[in-house]
């Protein structure tokens, strides 16, 4: 079954041209985000307000963010605007006034181009990439009255001066290797998924680079303003610790990525590096559910309910049969209920809980507690025929020490519980041979009425169900053990009907017909 690893490549097959629609805003709550500093808390409790004070959210990703290097960063924009907007600048036409921002800016301010870096690093030693210039630009433009757009493709992005007229683009580094928040290793593992997910063919893979195959299936060009731009930078500083093989810190900073950047393609990616966090997580405490938790969220949009069953099995896989923890098991299962939100999706894990811990049970001969457990499973997939099979199998080994008063008695109480298992042949089968020897026991022990009573029970399933096979011995005990009983009486007529109903139902059944025929000599 495909786990929640493989079926993301799924949704990147959807993704070409899909990237600000409207997205599932429970995916990431406030509650759910991890902060680094007071100073980023306040900074998301600010836009969660709805104020735009985006430069805070752009000093906030630091891990040095605090109050002083915000008032930092605001002055020396201040001081970089006041340099650029002189008594000259206001008279310029739009195209020089452009100009006029990218000489200062990139003379001024903009040092050295680095692949990993953060907003704040402009300010103490000038190194840049193209987000964090992007961004430099944006608040100029922004406080210069400048309409512009930041426009984000494959590998890069850059800001567009005056995009409803004059469409300027800024260049803020050399585009081929500009904007790079995925590394190979990265992109190789989605090209495989895709590949085993049969989105892509083998053909396609050896025409193609690796990274052409990724930015026809991921990217789309689009144009953002500077809250997105600050998402993007989360969704960067995520990347940079998931090369760090800190996939859990990565996680935290996507979900802050999303919040502000509640895009198809940030969902996706937080998928994948949740994905990564389910693989790595050894559930040594019922808190280590929260990882599963949270994948329910995704159900529904990017994710499947199968898939995110298949990732309960894993969880059920590493815990109850690899390590035998029954404790631990049912307390992950107990934080699952407790923390999910959607109901359906709460059943199928139940049912999957339920079957396992039977399972385990019957198999360690605990037959009556794995009864239990299997009707409850059972109960929530009535019509699972897997679910039926194995609860069936569990009832048969209730027979072994039951007696046939028992046997009959379960098996007419979970054909009441379960009526769909009145299509079932293996259920069938178990109702024809209980009645049959129940019967044979009542006529042994001198209980005619209810001997007839269990053959005419036995009968009606055989009228309703005559494609299915009849258990030969038993009926032909049973029939037999009615006959006996009135021929010790001297009911020969009696005697007879026994015998030839019963040879009416198995026609070749030796012992019956042994029996008619010393009867008529």
């Amino acid at each position: 079954m495909a786990t929640l690893r493989n079926i993301i490549i799924y949704s990147i097959f959807f993704l070409s041209g899909i990237v600000l629609q409207a997205q599932d805003s429970s995916l990431v709550r406030f509650s759910d985000l991890n902060f680094n500093s007071d100073f980023e808390k306040q900074a998301f409790k600010d836009y969660a307000s709805g104020a735009e004070n985006y430069l805070e959210l752009f000093v906030a990703v630091s891990p040095q963010a605090n109050d002083a290097l915000f008032t930092r960063i605001a002055n020396s924009l201040k001081n970089e605007y006041s340099a650029i907007n002189d008594k000259k600048f206001s008279r310029l036409k739009d195209d020089k006034k452009v100009n006029r921002v990218y000489a200062e800016i990139n003379s001024n301010v903009l040092g050295k181009y680095r692949d990993s870096v953060l907003f704040p690093d402009i300010f103490t030693d000038r190194n840049f990439n193209c987000l964090t210039a992007s961004a430099y630009y944006g608040f100029i433009f922004r406080d210069l009255g400048i309409d512009f757009e930041i426009k984000e493709t494959a590998n890069h992005v850059h800001p567009v001066a005056y995009p409803k007229t004059l469409q300027i683009k800024v260049e803020t580094t050399d585009p081929v290797y500009g904007f790079r928040y995925f590394d190979q290793k990265l992109k190789l593992q989605f090209v495989v998924y895709l590949l085993s997910a049969k989105v892509i063919t083998r053909e396609e893979v050896n025409k193609s680079s690796i990274d052409e195959i990724f930015n026809k299936y991921y990217f789309p060009e689009t144009s953002i303003g500077l809250r997105e731009l600050a998402g993007l930078q989360y969704l960067n500083d995520a990347f940079y610790h998931y090369s760090d093989e800190d996939c859990n810190f990565a996680l935290h900073q996507i979900q802050k990525a999303y919040f502000l950047y509640p895009s198809k393609r940030v969902s996706m990616v937080m998928l994948f590096l949740l994905s990564r966090c389910l693989a790595e997580t050894e559930f040594e405490k019922p808190q280590d559910a929260a990882y599963l938790v949270y994948a329910s969220r995704f159900v529904g949009s990017d994710l499947t309910k199968d898939n995110f069953i298949a990732e309960f099995v894993s969880l059920s896989d590493k815990v109850f049969l690899q390590r035998s923890d029954n404790l631990l098991y049912d307390q992950l299962f107990q934080y699952l209920m407790e923390k999910m939100d959607k109901g359906d999706l709460k059943e199928s894990v139940k049912k999957e809980y339920y079957f396992r811990k039977g399972a385990m049970l019957m198999n360690t001969f605990r037959i009556k507690e794995a009864l239990d457990y299997l009707k409850k499973a059972l109960s929530i997939e009535p019509e699972n025929t897997d679910l039926q099979t194995i609860c069936l199998r569990c009832l048969a080994l209730t027979f072994k020490s039951a007696s046939n008063q028992e046997i009959v008695k379960n098996i007419n109480e979970i054909e009441k519980e379960f009526p769909q298992l009145q299509s079932n042949e293996t259920f069938t089968s178990f109702q024809m041979v209980g009645y049959l020897q129940l019967a044979e026991e009542k006529f042994d022990f001198d209980n005619p009425q209810e001997g007839e009573m269990m053959l005419k029970n036995f009968e009606n399933i055989f009228r309703l169900h005559k494609g299915i096979s009849v258990p030969y011995r038993e009926v032909g005990d049973a029939y037999s053990a009615a006959a006996v009983y009135y021929f010790k009486r001297n009911q020969i007529k009696t005697t007879r009907s026994y015998l030839e109903r019963g040879l009416a139902i198995s026609p070749e059944n030796y012992e019956l017909m042994y029996r008619l025929r010393a009867l008529e000599d």
